[in-house]
């Protein structure tokens, strides 16, 4: 590693641009990010097929992607990232998918987990320990290999970021990090989420690729009457546990017959993550079904070295302004091969949550999670409804007058606006910010327009809000109610109403007046409260006022100026959340005496800063590759060549890389510490110079990158800023 010049002043400016001329160059012939040895960077990969003997005799299917120039197998050492996969074929060739990360000095080893691909083992499930193990032996056997350096880290969403959690707690020696990216927590709290049953993730879980679907896979339509509620129910129970319509589901087994957070659920794989010391990026969206999750997952790793991040991406990666793939890759080089200053540090000192909030779409860090300086607001149930189709106000102030207002729950005709979701996330989602698909938001199946929800519920507005405010973080909401049932569910849903003057509409964004649902929250009001652990029901006492304490699922959204605030309680969420069977009355109170409240997690900007120029040396080359996809497809600008036999090895050329790509080694050395952060800031400048063909515009360059090396005085300056405009 270069040092920084120390020579004095007088050692002669020529001399300086000389030893910056040799640097440049030198990073222009380097291996960005290498592993094993100098040379141009990797452009290319070579697969092959191995097979790893577990503990118990049978094997695990491992599939090697090897950094390579031009298809032929560079030679040398390299760090591992590593995917536990669980949704791969048998013989997948997954390196074009994940070339970002081979071009960037790594293996890539596609560990096919117990049940799936070609491994023998599994199946796919929570409980089984063995199953883990097997994926243990997996990373130990690849850590020991000649051509790995022994540091290994995972990456990987959904089912493969399970895997992670349930592996990680084993503590392979050899695992160094990991990345689960919108993953599950301990499993209860998905599958109960409040300790209701959450039907989405069954129709999830039970429709996963490989599995064989019928249509009670599919997404029912609402019951029309209380048999038909009784036999819905009947009919998932069976799916989870006499295997009817879908013989593949295994992650729902015995989930049913455990309502209550006992020994099952602590047995389970995903059950102590706290036990977790390594480094861990936790990687996940608000309007994703596991976002709750996710944050538990941040808040209960028990690593020191953790960070956060959350978009609005759905059950994918990747948001305005954060790259996943060259996030990750700037992780793994801290990690793994020990690149101290490529900003990773600076990170985990001061901006550990990184994130984006919903109609700002601006990357943003903060010190951590929950962000230090929050200011939890009380936003009260009150009498006044400010809205014809409001039943009572919101706001920041305390009732001094008491109010009720009374709802029917009917099993066979509950809210259906919540509803299955599309995919994982609510309709609000589109990949695109700036133009949002007006269909969505009058889709009554999804998670459309709020008021489009029959009766059964009571509403509570606000009055338009004077000034921007942005909600990131956990929301909790208390609500005193009694009803006629001993067992009743309630189901709160935050909402943003959008201004009601038509004149706003622009063709693009949601209707005037339109409620978004920003997040919904669940509680079976049996357990009370969700600081309850969900251990132990308990009846409710009918007509009686109770306080019931609700965990709403966590966001950051941008509440414009001129919107509102909106709440509505009910008792149901067909069919994200599984229908109570039980018809009641129910009555929410609000007065001084039962103060019904909502806390939402207000953020003073300067709690948070707007990230800008961050990212600009994290450009490994990666194009934004879905992590974790199985596709063997050829991107375009690649082709298959041949390469040497290493077992059954198929090479995959990238033949629109450039071996003398400035930008990408400098950046890689200057995560290396050769070239100081002003010099990193001037690199592009210098790269776009020298591509006119200039040499006047490339000696401007060299001085600008010397100036970097510590070369201060203001003559320094003034020359390089002249040299400069003559170019």
């Amino acid at each position: 590693m270069a040092r920084r010049l120390r020579r004095p002043l007088s050692y002669g400016l020529v001399t300086m641009l000389a030893i910056s001329s040799a640097t440049l160059a030198a990073a222009a012939h380097a291996a960005p990010n290498s592993g094993g040895g100098a040379g141009r960077p990797y452009d290319s990969a070579v697969w092959q097929e191995s097979r790893v003997t577990t503990r118990y005799g049978d094997s695990v299917a491992v599939e090697l992607c090897f950094p390579a120039r031009a298809g032929v197998r560079a030679p040398g050492r390299f760090p591992v990232v590593g995917g536990l996969i669980y949704t791969s074929a048998a013989g997948n060739n997954p390196c074009s998918a994940q070339l970002a990360y081979i071009k960037a000095g790594y293996v890539y080893a596609e560990i096919q987990v117990p049940g799936s691909g070609g491994s023998e083992g599994g199946p796919w499930d929570y409980a089984d320990k063995d199953w883990a193990l097997h994926n243990y032996d997996a990373i130990e056997w690849i850590a020991k290999q000649p051509w790995s350096t022994g540091k290994l880290g995972t990456i990987g969403g959904s089912g493969n970021g399970v895997s992670q959690l349930w592996t990680s707690q084993y503590r392979p020696p050899h695992l160094t990090t990991m990345i689960p990216q919108v993953s599950s927590h301990n499993g209860y709290d998905m599958q109960y989420p409040g300790g209701v049953r959450s039907f989405a993730l069954v129709t999830l879980l039970c429709g996963i690729p490989g599995a064989l679907t019928t249509a009670e896979n599919g997404i029912y339509a609402p019951p029309t009457s209380q048999e038909q509620v009784e036999e819905m129910l009947k009919i998932q129970e069976q799916k989870a546990t006499e295997l009817r319509g879908n013989p593949y589901c295994p992650p729902t087994y015995g989930a049913f017959q455990h309502p209550e957070y006992d020994s099952y659920w602590r047995d389970l794989n995903t059950s102590h993550i706290e036990n977790v010391t390594i480094p861990v990026w936790v990687q996940g969206s608000w309007d994703d079904l596991f976002v709750n999750a996710s944050q538990h997952d941040y808040l209960t790793f028990g690593s020191k070295n953790k960070m956060f991040s959350m978009g609005y991406v759905s059950h994918a990666g990747g948001s305005p302004g954060f790259d996943p793939v060259a996030q990750s890759i700037r992780w793994f080089d801290y990690w793994l091969k020990g690149h101290k200053k490529n900003g990773i540090l600076d990170d985990l000192r001061n901006g550990r949550f990184q994130y984006q909030s919903w109609e700002e779409w601006k990357p943003k860090q903060a010190a951590d999670y929950p962000i230090p300086g929050t200011n939890y607001t009380k936003f009260y149930l009150d009498n006044g409804a400010p809205d014809p189709e409001a039943n009572g106000s919101v706001s920041t102030s305390r009732p001094k007058t008491a109010g009720s207002e009374s709802y029917v729950y009917d099993p066979a005709s509950g809210a259906v606006v919540g509803g299955p979701y599309s995919g994982f996330a609510r309709s609000h989602n589109q990949s695109d910010p700036s133009n949002r698909d007006t269909v969505a938001y009058v889709d009554p199946g999804g998670r459309g327009d709020q008021r489009l929800d029959p009766a059964g519920r009571v509403v509570y507005l606000g009055q338009p809000l004077k000034r921007d405010m942005e909600v990131t973080g956990p929301i909790t909401a208390t609500v005193y109610a009694s009803t006629t049932a001993a067992d009743t569910d309630f189901v709160v849903k935050l909402l943003d109403v959008e201004p009601s003057d038509p004149s706003s509409f622009d063709g693009k964004h949601a209707p005037p007046g339109f409620w978004h649902e920003v997040q919904p929250g669940y509680l079976k009001g049996t357990y009370r409260s969700y600081k309850s652990g969900y251990v132990k029901q308990t009846p409710i006492p009918v007509g009686k006022v109770v306080r019931y304490q609700i965990e709403v699922w966590p966001t950051s959204w941008y509440f414009r100026k001129g919107h509102r605030v909106g709440l509505t309680i009910s008792s149901s969420d067909t069919l994200a959340a599984g229908p109570n069977t039980n018809p009641a009355q129910v009555t929410i109170y609000h007065s001084k005496k039962y103060p019904s409240e909502i806390t939402l997690p207000l953020i003073p900007k300067s709690a948070t800063r707007y990230v800008t120029d961050q990212y600009m040396h994290t450009k490994h080359g990666a194009s934004g590759a879905t992590v974790g996809s199985s596709s063997a497809t050829p991107a375009a600008g690649q082709s298959r060549a041949s390469a040497p036999a290493d077992g059954r090895t198929t090479a995959l050329v990238d033949a629109s890389a450039s071996p003398g790509d400035l930008g990408a080694s400098v950046h890689s050395r200057a995560g290396e510490g050769v070239v100081s952060r002003t010099a990193r800031r001037l690199v592009a400048t210098t790269r776009d110079l020298a591509a006119g063909g200039g040499r006047l515009a490339a000696l401007a360059g060299l001085v600008m990158a010397a100036a970097g090396f510590g070369l201060r005085r203001r003559w320094v300056r003034r020359a390089t800023a002249a040299t400069y405009r003559r170019a």
